[in-house]
């Protein structure tokens, strides 16, 4: 996910170039990262968020 003007998964700074957004959730993202945001990190369009969950 893009926070200002970085990416919340690789932190680097994200041009307006490089900007993607999602088509289901409407998030935008770093086009590198895409497909990690999509697999693990986006609640809505997610398909593996358990990977990341801790179990008290």
């Amino acid at each position: 996910m893009k926070l200002g003007n970085k990416c919340t998964v690789c932190g680097e700074r994200v041009g307006a170039d490089e900007v993607v957004r999602c088509d289901d959730c409407g998030n935008e993202m770093h086009s590198p990262c895409t497909d990690f945001e999509t697999k693990y990190e986006c609640k809505q369009c997610g398909s593996e968020l358990w990977i990341g969950a801790v179990e008290f």
